[in-house]
């Protein structure tokens, strides 16, 4: 028989595969009135048909008869789990919302990556286990590994093993237990900083001289691989962790975060008119006459741009959230779309505009914006 769920103090998540239950700090009297006395949501911050969620059902089609109320199921994927999670966090504390999470959405997500994820592992009360997942290790048939301790004693894969973690903000705390793995198991580490950016151009484009300067100095730093960017940025991969601030002074790149500089960073446009024969509009300038915008101050989350110089929309205008395309009669001004987790159309705000007219109103509805969002709140929640 179930009984009904009582608070419990917060514990260690240290869960491998599994999946937990989980609820926002419940407080006594939420439970004081004969809970529940109402149907319960049950969030899970995956897509339907995954485990998670077919393990929140099979819950919910067996706890509700003993509970005596619905419990619905309520699918809230995205950025891997933490939309869901978020949500959770946010709503009432009543017992009335409660969470299926995992391991990488509620505790490796809130560690690895603390500056994005709007939670900590600890807002939550974890109260029971649902459900383990075993994770499997498959070799090929005639490898000569058949147990983990084969690999593990494997002196070729220790050899060219190497942990790479990308991200140089990651906490010390977890670098400390990556090394510690690593030296309990023989295999070498190797720490990657976070890639370094040169945000100074627009839309990827760069002279022979600068393609020769990104080159030397890919050289000096000895660094392995460059790419463009999906905004349009040189970014260089791979460095060693002594090299990334002797490159950041070369490249006079700002000690602040981007998005803490009153303007937007994320800035896509195409050739426009100035390269493309189908182009109806300068999308080059505007893209740089964007990026020179000084808002009133940072952003609530991040804000991403795409300027299309047509209506073909090479930088799918309509799924960012400030959109501009140009057609004949002027700019056509689009905001809060998005292409994540949920994605989402922009809402047409304007046509017809032309440079100044765009400029100006991008500036009004970003400073609105700011204003009036909730902190990482992106641009497609905040309009709908």
């Amino acid at each position: 028989m179930i009984k009904p769920l009582k608070p419990v103090k917060p514990v260690k998540p240290l869960l491998g595969s599994a999946i937990a239950l989980a609820c926002a700090a419940l407080t006594a009297p939420a439970w004081a009135q004969g809970y529940p006395t109402k149907p319960i949501q049950l969030v899970v911050p995956f897509s339907a048909g995954g485990d998670a969620d077919l393990a929140a059902r099979n819950l919910s089609a067996a706890a509700q008869i003993v509970m005596g109320h619905p419990i619905i199921v309520l699918n809230k994927a995205g950025a891997n789990g933490a939309i869901g999670s978020a949500f959770v966090k946010d709503a009432s504390v009543d017992g009335y919302n409660l969470l299926v999470g995992r391991i990488g959405s509620q505790v490796l997500l809130p560690v690895l990556q603390p500056q994005t994820t709007p939670y900590k592992w600890n807002d939550f009360t974890y109260i029971g286990l649902l459900e383990l997942n075993p994770v499997v290790c498959v070799v090929h048939p005639d490898s000569p590994y058949k147990t983990v301790a084969d690999l593990a004693r494997s002196q070729d894969l220790i050899a060219n093993a190497a942990v790479l973690v990308v991200d140089g903000n990651i906490p010390a705390p977890v670098v400390d237990w990556l090394l510690a793995v690593a030296a309990g198991s023989g295999v070498r580490v190797v720490l990657e900083p976070v890639s370094v950016a040169k945000a100074g151009r627009i839309a990827g484009l760069l002279s022979p001289e600068e393609l020769e300067q990104l080159a030397g100095l890919a050289r000096k730093y000895d660094i392995p691989k460059t790419k463009i960017t999906g905004a349009q940025r040189v970014a260089f991969l791979g460095m060693a962790p002594e090299a990334v601030e002797a490159l950041k002074a070369e490249l006079q790149i700002p000690e602040t975060p981007p998005h803490a500089r009153n303007r937007v960073h994320y800035v896509q446009a195409c050739p426009g008119s100035t390269w493309c024969q189908f182009g109806q509009g300068d999308a080059l300038s505007m893209g740089e006459r964007i990026k020179e915008i000084e808002l009133e101050g940072p952003l609530p989350y991040k804000v991403k741009v795409g300027i299309s110089g047509c209506r073909f929309c090479c930088c799918e205008s309509w799924m960012r959230d400030v959109g501009l395309t140009a057609e004949k009669k002027g700019w056509r001004f689009s905001f809060g779309g998005n292409a994540a987790g949920r994605p989402r159309i922009g809402d047409l705000v304007a046509e017809g505009l032309n440079d100044n007219e765009a400029v100006t109103l991008v500036t009004k509805t970003l400073n609105y914006y700011l204003r009036e969002a909730k902190f990482k709140t992106r641009s497609a929640r905040f309009i709908e």
